[in-house]
């Protein structure tokens, strides 16, 4: 295809990804009470039901406002991972297009596991550790700390777990393969710990040590995926 027949795939496909975003924002949006009391559950069971304070009169509005957004982001990942595989699969072989499927199914289902492990399993155990650090002093916690600090983790979380889809790409496109990862792996540990330490925004060893080590275990999953992969003749 021609570098313009490319542009016009593209456009399409944003094209499509834009619409698609706004509706699921439109839906979103009309619940985003709910879902922030849904989010705000962990920091409320740990202090007893304790409200959230705001600083600014348009901080609620904002709020909801981001509450939607970042909804129909995660409402519309299928669709966008679906928009992206359209968008490359040309640049493939037919028999690395069989693949499509698989692909996008656990791309799909990594990226709500990753954001499920981080609200369900990380991030309570890190508001408890901080709320019982704290217990000598009266806490003010804004909506707008709050928001940040939830959902850097749950996007984080959820696109760490991609980690495997990655490396089965780059090694179904012939980039690398599952020898090229088992033998940086050493790289890949330190690597993997210091993008815990930036995808948890605690400094404590505990919280970042639990997002490591399910890190390192999909990089195995990773590595026996890349195993699977077809190789790409030259």
């Amino acid at each position: 295809m021609p570098v313009l027949a490319h542009l016009e795939d593209l456009r399409r496909c944003l094209l499509r990804s834009a619409l698609f975003i706004v509706a699921a924002f439109a839906l979103c949006v009309y619940f985003a009470a709910p879902l922030f009391n849904f989010l705000a559950s962990p920091l409320s069971q740990a202090m007893g039901g304790t409200k959230l304070a705001y600083t600014n009169l348009t901080d609620p509005f904002m709020l909801y406002l981001k509450v939607g957004f970042i909804g129909a982001l995660f409402v519309s990942f299928p669709f966008l991972m679906l928009q992206l595989w359209l968008f490359i699969s040309p640049a493939l072989y037919p028999r690395e297009r069989r693949w499509a499927v698989p692909f996008v199914a656990c791309t799909v289902i990594l990226f709500y596991l990753g954001a499920w492990f981080g609200f369900a399993v990380l991030f309570p155990v890190m508001v408890q550790f901080f709320v019982v650090l704290g217990k000598d002093f009266q806490p003010i916690i804004t909506i707008r700390e709050y928001f940040s600090l939830a959902t850097k983790l749950l996007v984080g979380m959820g696109l760490a777990f991609e980690t495997p889809t990655l490396m089965f790409f780059f090694s179904l496109v012939g980039l690398t393969n599952a020898r090229f990862y088992l033998k940086h792996f050493k790289i890949a540990f330190l690597l993997i710990f210091i993008l815990a330490a930036i995808i948890t925004p605690t400094p404590d060893m505990v919280t970042q040590t639990m997002l490591a080590v399910p890190m390192l275990a999909l990089y195995l999953v990773g590595t026996a995926a890349a195993a699977l992969a077809p190789r790409r003749r030259a």
